[in-house]
């Protein structure tokens, strides 16, 4: 519920842009408090305020939320377009270990078609995957959102490598690469220095860092 009421804050005092990128699991977070966060009805609520929000607005909105599909809870990620209808719902392939013990994993990673632009998502850890993903989108994207949790600093090596990877995806597809990434650590929100946002061109070159 706090973080839907921050979603909220930002799109209304972002509403002249024509879309917004929030991280993974935005309406949740993942946290001790997960399966509480994931409870059904709650966000399903969530999704149509924010649904009549884009509407309002005619703002386009990519969500993380945990979506429930009968015994199956999914990482998803979300578009939510002008009209304020879910367009698109990318389920996590790539979980880590702490993941797999209460989402179930995805199967496929699909285009979207919106605003002349193909889209699609990478989420999170899955830039570790790069075969995997390039064979999903078969060069057809032209952009890539990359909602992430990365939590440790951006000079240390293994983070360093998700960069490196994220910027060989979008060389790879030819697509740009949009990163939202979290601000601070979802258990201890005093615990910042995540590394920031980043965007990358169609040649793989980091064009934006955001803090």
């Amino acid at each position: 519920r706090e973080n839907l009421k921050t979603i909220v804050s930002h799109v209304e005092s972002m509403r002249a842009l024509d879309a917004l990128v929030f991280p993974e699991l935005s309406l949740s977070g993942f946290h001790r408090n997960i399966k509480q966060e994931s409870e059904p009805q709650t966000i399903r609520h969530a999704i149509q305020a924010l649904g009549k929000l884009a509407f309002d607005y005619k703002t386009t909105l990519f969500i993380g939320a945990p979506l429930t599909e009968g015994e199956r809870i999914f990482n998803s990620y979300l578009c939510i377009d002008v009209n304020g209808d879910v367009v698109a719902q990318w389920n996590k392939v790539g979980l880590t270990e702490s993941e797999t013990k209460f989402f179930a994993r995805g199967e496929r990673r699909e285009l979207l078609n919106l605003a002349q632009s193909s889209i699609t998502s990478v989420i999170c850890r899955e830039v570790d995957d790069i075969e995997w993903f390039l064979s999903e989108v078969q060069e057809q994207a032209s952009l890539i959102l990359w909602p992430s949790y990365i939590g440790q600093q951006s000079q240390e090596q293994q983070t360093q490598g998700y960069y490196e990877r994220a910027s060989l995806i979008a060389k790879e597809a030819g697509a740009f690469v949009v990163q939202c990434n979290w601000p601070h650590a979802l258990n201890d929100p005093n615990l910042r220095g995540m590394g920031g946002s980043h965007i990358y061109d169609d040649s793989g070159k980091c064009i934006y860092t955001m803090h």
